[in-house]
């Protein structure tokens, strides 16, 4: 019964919110979850509603760590062992690494492809390294994830499955055989 309420509640909340990782179909009252194969899913779920080729690339989570940067409210920007007045703005930095590699920078919410706000110029490419070195340490350090596309060629198909006549369908896509994403 436990097992019921919850997949109810998880069912109950809105698709666009998320892409789950798992999930539990009532059907043959087994559990799903990323990277299994097409059979296995079957077993768990039994036959699909309907299949059909996706058009759209597959993707895959690739891990983030952003570095942000924040003296904004204060009456200075950092310009590696300079201060300079700024008003009451500061400045925001923020920067995206993945593989210890920038891929992505933002000043006060604006995209960038460089910057110099650390007494040298960074840009793109640049090593992880490089940008701990000239800025010190940041305000705040997330570690998130970002959708990017599989490189390749690769075989997706979509699955739509429907628990009863009330729940919301959801869609599973394969790629290459594998379970890569739920969304409901």
């Amino acid at each position: 019964m436990r097992k019921f309420i919850l997949a109810s509640a998880i069912l109950a909340l809105p698709g666009s919110l998320w892409a789950l990782d798992s999930m539990y179909c009532s059907v043959n009252s087994g559990f799903i979850q990323l990277g299994m194969t097409e059979q296995d899913v079957k077993q768990a779920c039994g036959q699909p509603l309907a299949q059909r080729k996706s058009n759209s690339s597959p993707t895959q989570k690739v891990p983030v760590t952003q570095y942000i940067f924040n003296n904004k409210g204060t009456g200075t920007a950092f310009y590696g062992v300079w201060k300079l007045k700024t008003g009451y703005g500061g400045v925001r930095l923020e920067v995206d690494v993945v593989d210890n590699k920038v891929i992505s920078t933002r000043i006060n919410g604006n995209d960038s492809n460089s910057f110099s706000v650390c007494g040298v110029s960074i840009q793109v490419g640049d090593p992880e390294s490089t940008v701990l070195n000239n800025c010190g340490n940041p305000s705040m350090v997330n570690h998130t994830f970002i959708e990017t596309e599989v490189p390749g060629e690769h075989k997706s198909v979509e699955w739509l499955y429907q628990q009863d006549q009330y729940s919301k369908p959801f869609i599973l896509t394969f790629t290459d055989g594998k379970l890569q994403s739920i969304d409901q």
